[in-house]
């Protein structure tokens, strides 16, 4: 230790730069608080620094999102290439339509139950065979539907007169109740899913639809 360094308290005796012998001067140094209008400007650049930041996050997300929507409709466009897929995918956005239109207007029933309640409306007091062959639905589907019906309260089984084994499906008062409220949500969503289509158009749809389900059965 240098004599410098003697009466000095040892950590005040600090070697400069690792070189022998030399002394790094100390100093106490005390930091100015910052001024308060200058807290201000670095508080308004912070906040604009992040809303950048969250701008250039929104603009790549909406990026990604339309980059990822345009290869979702690739796709889509790639498989509706196939009629039959493209069939089966316009039904099962007709079928969740309808659901959510049901949803949305407090209708507790499904369509396939809805399919049911209209055979009936024309035709009241049906077996479930019968039923069954009117709804193109095999006899143990029907059966699990007009279960839930008759407990929504929209049906009732009726013992067949003169023949207790055999039992009819008769509409009771609640099914008629909603029979207008929900044909109104179907005549709706037939008129929003081929709005811009001319009557020609929908006659030919019908036509080939109608064509296409009697080969298929």
């Amino acid at each position: 230790m240098t004599a410098e360094c003697a009466d000095r308290p040892q950590n005040d005796c600090k070697p400069n730069n690792g070189r022998p012998g030399s002394v790094a001067p100390t100093t106490n140094k005390t930091i100015s608080p910052i001024p308060d209008d200058r807290k201000k400007q670095y508080f308004c650049l912070t906040i604009e620094t992040l809303r950048a930041i969250i701008t250039t996050t929104d603009i790549l997300h909406a990026k990604y999102l339309e980059k990822m929507n345009w290869e979702v409709m690739k796709i889509a466009l790639e498989l509706f290439e196939n009629t039959c897929i493209l069939l089966a995918k316009t039904e099962q956005a007709h079928l969740q339509c309808t659901k959510n239109r049901f949803s949305q207007e407090g209708v507790d029933i499904t369509p396939t139950q809805w399919l049911v309640l209209s055979v009936l409306y024309r035709q009241d007091g049906e077996s479930l065979t019968q039923l069954a062959k009117r709804c193109y639905l095999d006899t143990s589907t029907l059966t699990g539907i007009i279960d839930r019906l008759e407990k929504g309260g929209y049906v009732s089984r009726e013992s067949l007169e003169g023949d207790r084994r055999v039992y009819q499906i008769v509409l009771r008062p609640k099914a008629h109740e909603i029979k207008e409220k929900v044909t109104g949500i179907t005549d709706g969503i037939f008129a929003d899913m081929t709005d811009g289509c001319t009557s020609e158009e929908i006659a030919t749809f019908r036509k080939v639809l109608l064509h296409i389900f009697e080969k298929l059965n």
